[in-house]
């Protein structure tokens, strides 16, 4: 008797967990309305067991659920095809399928016009809005031939689909089949996409009531699919009909009921299928960022601080994961932003096989900066690169060659400003330190030492031992006799006004500009006592 009742815990255990898939594979729990439909809807989950997933099916109110435990989540992606289930079994509720979501879960999940609370709820989560129990997708004008007749059977064409091949596949599908519940986006979420739209003539209405108000879903804005890729790229694909899954419907022929219409063999539900499984659970559009490296133009390693100015090279690897492995990505609009507060510069990545890479002049502004790869395109997860630099100013006490350019500058007018700087330095220095006192026997030295950098250099001759008559510009010429042993004037510019020599004395007469003149007066009466 206790070995009966052991085993027929064991079978109840089994049927109650059961597991298809291979191990080791993307951990998925399956949640069903009811057990059939493992069988009505095979086709679909053989494709993801095929693929690798490791399926988990339970009935959506199994009391053993759970998605967590100590803190830690139990799988990696949640498919919940049970539309009228009111609430969840065990400690899965919306609560703990938002906070799956935000720990980036992926979740696919199929409605219908029976509609319960909680994937309503859970939709409005995600800024998707069902339309009431009991509520259709209604359409004249598309619907298919075999439709019952309340035109519920709705036959959307391919062009309805979203732009993006990396969600829905390739765009040239045969008409697909839809029968459920409509929904609508919320405008003030962009995180929403509209991955299938009904026609201009479909709405959202109750098939066997008049109309009588305005109905929750009109032309375009009435959804059959919709999906949401959160900030933190968890994927979440919400499809109004759970029939749109079913071996039914991807067995079916499809045909408008419109005269002339054409008929298809097959409808194009089994390959939109396939493309959004792929995508909700991260097998398509999933980017990662590889090696990283920034250096100057002509070298290698990265330095501690960049200058101004400088011509450097940046390069970063892209990847995207394809049939399980890591491929090159090949894009032609990454664009890289060096930034402060608002980017400096914005370029284009030239792509190199895998490798993204461009060179260019930093701005002459010092700060701390940031390469930034902020890519971001639909269909794919969020790529964001961030490595932060300091460039300096070319008068950074670290840098080498400063003098040099500080002396060559930018500029012409900088060079002027600079030379003229070190110029006059330079001579006040040598004119100070060569007067001497005169009158007491010891000798005078003057010696002007300057670059002439506009003019001629003016150059004297040795004239040892002569009287010097120095006359001060606009002031009372004051003679100083002094012996001269050398007087070397080698060059000097801009400061000579003019060389005058007086032959019938041989004095040589400098006439300097008022101020170093002055300064000449007041130091030889200083040192004469005066």
């Amino acid at each position: 008797m206790a070995a009966a009742a052991l085993a027929l815990w064991w079978l109840l255990a089994a049927a109650a967990t059961a597991t298809t898939g291979a191990e080791g594979g993307p951990r998925t729990l399956v949640l069903l309305e009811n057990g059939n439909l493992r069988d009505t809807h095979s086709l679909f989950f053989r494709s993801l067991a095929d693929r690798g997933f490791d399926l988990t099916f339970r009935t959506a109110d199994d009391p053993g659920l759970s998605l967590i435990k100590y803190g830690e989540f139990l799988y990696d992606n949640l498919i919940i095809f049970s539309p009228s289930i009111e609430d969840f079994g065990g400690n899965i509720n919306v609560e703990t399928i938002t906070a799956f979501i935000d720990g980036g879960g992926s979740v696919l999940v199929a409605a219908s016009s029976d509609i319960g609370d909680p994937l309503r709820e859970l939709g409005s989560e995600c800024g998707i809005e069902f339309d009431e129990e009991r509520t259709a997708v209604i359409d004249h004008h598309n619907y298919d031939i075999s439709d019952p007749g309340q035109h519920t059977l709705i036959v959307a064409d391919a062009e309805n689909l979203l732009k993006a091949p990396t969600i829905v596949g390739k765009t040239t599908l045969n008409p697909i089949l839809f029968r459920g519940v409509g929904m609508v986006a919320d405008p003030d979420n962009p995180l929403v996409l509209d991955i299938l739209t009904g026609s201009s003539t479909s709405y959202s209405f109750f098939p066997d009531k008049p109309i009588t108000q305005y109905p929750h879903a009109v032309g375009k804005n009435t959804l059959l699919i919709a999906g949401l890729q959160a900030r933190n790229n968890a994927r979440v694909v919400f499809s109004g009909s759970l029939d749109f899954f079913s071996d039914a419907f991807f067995n079916s022929a499809v045909q408008k009921a419109t005269p002339g219409s054409k008929r298809y063999s097959q409808t194009g539900n089994y390959e939109l299928a396939i493309a959004l499984s792929r995508w909700v659970f991260k097998e398509e559009g999933v980017l990662r960022v590889g090696a990283v490296s920034h250096h100057r133009v002509g070298e290698r390693a990265p330095p501690n601080a960049y200058t101004v100015t400088d011509l450097v090279e940046y390069s970063i690897v892209i990847e995207k994961l394809s049939d399980g492995k890591w491929v090159p990505f090949d894009g032609d609009d990454i664009q890289l932003e060096f930034v402060r507060i608002d980017p400096f510069v914005r370029t284009f990545l030239k792509r190199n096989g895998g490798k993204y890479s461009v060179q260019f002049k930093l701005p002459d502004v010092y700060g701390v900066f940031q390469f930034k790869v902020d890519y971001n395109r639909l269909g794919y997860t969020h790529l964001y690169s961030s490595t932060q630099v300091r460039t300096v100013g070319i008068y950074h006490a670290g840098r080498k060659g400063y003098l040099l350019k500080l002396l060559l500058g930018c500029s012409v007018l900088k060079c002027a400003r600079n030379l003229s700087t070190f110029d006059f330095l330079i001579f006040r220095f040598a004119f100070l330190r060569s007067l001497v006192r005169c009158g007491n026997g010891l000798h005078k030295k003057i010696v002007f030492v300057a670059a002439s950098f506009w003019g001629n250099a003016v150059q004297l001759p040795r004239m040892p031992a002569q009287r010097w008559s120095y006359c001060c510009g606009d002031l009372n010429c004051a003679n100083v006799s002094c012996k001269v042993e050398n007087l070397e004037l080698l060059e000097y510019k801009g400061h000579v006004r003019k060389l005058l020599a007086n032959e019938e004395t041989s004095d040589l007469v400098l006439k300097i500009n008022s101020s170093l003149a002055f300064l000449v007066r007041q130091q030889a009466l200083k040192s004469r006592g005066w």
